[in-house]
Order: structure tokens, then sequence, then C-alpha cells
């Protein structure tokens, strides 16, 4: 059957092609700038269509004909068919081909704070270390020094002076590791947080309880993720896992699960 469908769609393909090389073929017949504005200019394949109708119409028809049995063969595939709704409905609602703000943004945010973690850390080793090096010459530079020797013991406090502030630099990257490291682990038990209370519906197209369901939460404004056990394999398989019995709606909150929908039930497993 499937193999019938492809034969199909590239047939349709195929007329699509034959149409459009009519239309073209019409707008030159007319004249070569018809022609060229045609293949070139935008709209201008609309005006020519509406100005010469009865030129164009035939290749018109056999276009549309072929497009429409195209999109007639790709809905014969029910694996196609959400791919081509969503691509048809992110034609006429703009709103719809937005991405859809990630799930992982937390994550995002938590390796990205590691990541500043990491860097801290390795300017803290480097400062500490120029550091050290910087005591041991100034120590060792004080046991030879000549109290007596002016222009020396002013010099040797110029650079202890220096030395100071790169001990005040150590501290202060010391401070902001610490608070980066409090940062993340906040970051981190928020996940565990969120994670607690993930709500997932397993749910089909055609059943009324799981719209109900979703449109609960969408009046109280709780973030769930929606899994069709009928239009993925994963999803299914997931949906067993969690103890799916061919019932739906179930939906898991954490490491509770309520099968059917009822919203006293919800709010309180919530």
């Amino acid at each position: 059957m499937g193999t019938i469908v492809v034969i199909c769609m590239v047939i349709s393909v195929v007329v699509m092609l034959v149409g459009g090389v009519m239309m073209i073929v019409a707008a030159f017949r007319q004249s070569i700038l018809w022609g060229l504005a045609y293949l070139l200019i935008p709209f201008a394949a609309l005006v020519f269509l509406c100005k010469y109708w009865n030129e164009a119409k035939k290749g018109f028809f056999i276009n549309l004909a072929g497009a429409c049995a195209f999109v007639g063969c790709c809905f014969s595939f029910p694996q196609a068919r959400p791919e081509i709704l969503s691509l048809l409905m992110s034609q006429w609602d703009p709103s719809a081909a937005a991405p859809a703000k990630k799930e992982n943004d937390h994550a995002q945010a938590i390796e990205e704070k590691r990541q500043q973690v990491g860097l801290l850390q390795a300017e803290l080793a480097k400062i500490t270390a120029a550091a050290d090096v910087r005591f041991k010459e100034l120590t060792a530079q004080r046991n030879t020094l000549n109290s007596k020797d002016t222009p020396a013991v002013l010099q040797f406090n110029v650079e202890a002076t220096a030395y100071l502030k790169q001990v005040e630099q150590v501290k202060e990257l010391t401070q902001k590791v610490t608070a980066a490291n409090m940062e993340v682990d906040d970051l981190l038990a928020r996940q565990v947080e969120v994670e607690k209370k993930q709500v997932v519906i397993y749910s089909t197209s055609w059943c009324s309880v799981c719209k109900t369901a979703k449109n609960y939460m969408d009046s109280k404004g709780i973030k769930y993720r929606e899994v069709d056990v009928e239009k993925s394999k994963e999803g299914a398989e997931e949906y067993r896992r969690q103890g799916g019995d061919g019932s739906v709606p179930l939906i898991v909150i954490g490491d509770k699960k309520v099968k059917g929908f009822d919203p006293r039930a919800f709010d309180s497993v919530l």
C-alpha cells in the first residue's frame, strides 16, 4: 500500500510540474516580457493569471489537480498527518510557527552556571599561584633587606602593597566562586522540585476526557507534557512503563499517577 501511495505522489508532482510549465509557456506566448516577469517577479504569475485567464486556466487547473492529489497522498499516511497539519497551521497562524520554549531551559541554565564556576575557579587558581610565588619572593627579599637602605625599603613596600592587592583579588574571587556554587546548588534543587511536580498526560486524539483534563490545566496555568500513545511508539512504551493498561488519560505527577480525570482528585495530588 505504501509503494502505491509513493508512486501516486510522484505522479502528482509530475502533474504539478506539467501544469506549471503550461502556464509559463502561456506567458511567453503573450510576450517575452510576460514570460520573464512570470519567472522573476513576485506576484507577476497571479497578475498574468487574472489578466489572461483563458490562456492560463488549463495549466492552472492541471497544476491545482496535481497539488490536491499530492496532499491527498500525504494524508493517506497517518504518520504524516500531524506534520502536514502543523505546516498548514504555521502558514495561517504565525504564532504556530514560532518555536516552542525548550523544556531543557532549566538544564541549560545549570550548565551555563557551571561553566561560569569553572572559569572563576580557573582564574582563582591562576591568581592564587601567582600570589604564592610572589609571597615567597617577598619573604626572601625581606630576609635580605637592609633596613638602613631607604630606597630598597621603599621599593619593598611598593611591591608588598601590590602583593596585598593580589590577596584581595584572591578573596574576592573565592567569594564569587562560593556564590556561584550556591547558585548551582539552588538551580539543582529547583530542578528536583520541578521533576517532582512535572505533569505528564498520556492521551489520544479521540479522548474527550483527555481534552477536558488539558482544558482544565490550561485554565489553571498548569504546565504539562502531553504524550499521544497512538502516534508515538516511544510514547506508547513510556505509557506502559508508567503502568498504563490501555485506558486514557493517565496523568503522572512526579511519582504519583492518576487514571482518568477528576478535578478534585487531581488538585489533591498536585
